[in-house]
């Protein structure tokens, strides 16, 4: 009970954090421009500032709630659909499923906006239905255990939104098949991580390991290859000749780098060949780098 009270206070803890990384930077924005550009008035600028304070918490709320019930239902749905082995069974709701939680994403309408070229329902149904074409197509995959060629992204301690989505981006750009993170202290796929991800989130499988450490050590007897990167190691990226296997690529938080467990489970760790007075790159900058060499190598091999 005491352990689950824990696990709840530091989840409200990082979804907190989250909220106020998205609405914290737009307040600021508004108060400069009240102050300094077009001074609004007190009753308008206390209503804004009540209505930030609101939308933080309930972002906070929201998201954990939405986090703590469609995780175990999204697990059952997918064990009773494997359990079936009914291929139209399979194929319908694996499309309906990709096809509803894409369009109840309310980041797709600003997405929307922003294309007036394209009509805005085309776009969302559009997107929807490619979000419901891939789901079916991983689930026939896992069902008639189709091999890929693995290349994935773990990310340890990266609590940046900001940072997950870029890495999402530039693992869906240098051809990764998914992103792992872990379920505690770390970023969540928030509306800001799925912002700056630029709708690869809607293409690139993003998963949660309740237990980093162990999710490699069960990839790694799957045949996989695990590469940490590390700013002290003396292998660098353009040594890397375990890209062109099955590979996971472990990128560290820009601070504190890997932990000693994550590390020790790393088959090799690599740092990036850098020039002058810089001692580190954050973590999408770094994955970006190092993706992009997995790919080179895996072009010409």
């Amino acid at each position: 009970m005491l352990r689950s009270r824990l696990q709840l206070r530091e989840k409200l803890k990082e979804k907190l954090v989250e909220a106020l990384q998205a609405v914290l930077p737009i307040v600021a924005i508004v108060l400069v421009l009240s102050f300094f550009i077009a001074p609004l008035s007190p009753s308008v600028l206390l209503c804004f500032l009540l209505g930030a304070v609101m939308i933080i918490f309930g972002m906070m709320f929201f998201t954990l709630g939405a986090e703590m019930s469609m995780t175990p239902m999204g697990e059952r749905v997918g064990s009773a659909m494997t359990k079936s082995r009914s291929l139209p069974k399979m194929i319908v709701i694996g499309f309906i499923l990709g096809f509803i939680i894409t369009i109840s994403e309310p980041d797709l309408q600003v997405l929307a906006n922003q294309v007036p070229s394209v009509p805005n329902l085309v776009l969302i149904l559009s997107v929807a239905a490619g979000v419901g074409a891939f789901l079916v197509i991983a689930l026939l995959r896992m069902l008639f255990s189709m091999a890929l060629p693995p290349l994935l992204v773990a990310l340890d301690g990266v609590t940046d939104p900001r940072n997950l989505g870029a890495v999402v981006r530039s693992a869906a750009a240098f051809g990764a098949h998914g992103v792992i993170v872990p379920q505690r202290r770390s970023a969540g796929m928030t509306a800001v991580a799925w912002r700056t991800s630029a709708g690869t989130a809607a293409k690139l499988p993003v998963a949660q390991a309740v237990n980093l450490t162990r999710t490699l050590k069960d990839l790694k007897k799957q045949g996989l290859m695990v590469v940490g990167l590390d700013a002290d190691s003396d292998v660098t990226s353009d040594e890397l000749e375990l890209a062109t296997g099955p590979l996971v690529v472990v990128v560290g938080s820009e601070g504190r780098g890997l932990s000693r467990l994550v590390r020790d489970t790393c088959d090799q760790a690599v740092s990036i060949p850098m020039f002058g007075a810089v001692e580190s790159l954050n973590a999408s900058v770094a994955s970006g780098v190092v993706l992009a060499e997995v790919a080179r190598r895996r072009r010409v091999h």
